[in-house]
């Protein structure tokens, strides 16, 4: 039997990139923010969700107290960042 001694790294560093790539996904996670009320309580949101994850996307609307995050983190990571910002943020339903 003979074994060659070439390595295939298109396929190698193909399965370790998308092992890799699988781990970052990032989420979209929607949050129900009863008491937000002012552009003042969104930025303030908006800085706590960036102080634990500064490349999350954050999309607020005021009217609808909705926060949409894509992040890495989890939705608990994100409730605890709202909430220690001073929110009662509920996760929203799909």
């Amino acid at each position: 039997m003979k074994v060659s001694g070439r390595l295939d790294f298109p396929t190698v560093g193909r399965s370790t990139l998308s092992l890799f790539f699988s781990a970052i996904t990032e989420a979209d996670m929607e949050f129900i923010v009863a008491d937000m009320s002012c552009g003042g309580c969104a930025s303030a949101i908006s800085r706590a969700i960036a102080g634990i994850d500064a490349t999350a996307t954050v999309q607020i609307d005021i009217g609808a107290k909705t926060v949409t995050v894509a992040s890495t983190l989890n939705q608990a990571q994100i409730v605890s960042a709202i909430s220690a910002a001073g929110f009662h943020p509920t996760v929203a339903q799909a």
